[in-house]
């Protein structure tokens, strides 16, 4: 069950049952970002194992507070009044 909590009435289709239509998959947890931080988490392992010379830094942000409001604090609201971002926008972002 996803973590989000959700009315199955407010869906057009019942969120908690993987569905198929037509090329895609519905249903509630049928896609997460966890393959990426996987992906980005190992990029860094290697990157930090191999130490290349690169011509620009390399930036990740993860954020662990995107499905609960109720925790304050943290997120990408707090990394924007921190100012945790002004830097990356001096330079060209890919």
């Amino acid at each position: 069950m996803d973590v989000v909590t959700t009315n199955p009435n407010d869906w057009d289709f019942d969120p908690f049952t993987l569905s198929i239509d037509g090329d895609k998959l519905r249903g509630r947890g049928t896609t997460d970002c966890l393959g990426h931080m996987a992906f980005v988490t190992e990029l860094f392992r290697k990157l930090g194992k191999t130490k290349p010379s690169l011509k620009s830094s390399v930036v990740a942000i993860f954020i662990a507070n995107e499905e609960n409001y109720a925790i304050t604090g943290v997120g990408v609201d707090a990394i924007v009044k921190d100012c945790l971002l002004n830097k990356l926008k001096k330079v060209p972002l890919h």
